[in-house]
């Protein structure tokens, strides 16, 4: 389901996930776990990153241009 959306209905996407067991669920967190143990310090320490998922993140967010949005959202596309 989340390949094949549209970025803008990822959110919504992956508020309809369902698992059909807990070993499927298992399986999805240990992927989750290791991209996110193969995934760099740097990445998560990013400016981008702390705009989306930091402690003030809305009121950053909200506070951007479209123009600053998209760069981010470009620049984390390419990372």
């Amino acid at each position: 389901m989340i390949l094949y959306s549209e970025k803008s209905d990822l959110p919504g996407t992956m508020t309809r996930l369902t698992f059909e067991s807990m070993e499927q669920l298992d399986e999805v967190m240990n992927i989750a776990n290791q991209v996110f143990e193969n995934t760099p310090v740097s990445f998560w320490e990013s400016d981008e990153m702390n705009a989306l998922f930091g402690e003030n993140s809305q009121k950053y967010y909200r506070g951007m241009t479209r123009d600053q949005k998209m760069q981010m959202h470009l620049k984390l596309e390419s990372m």
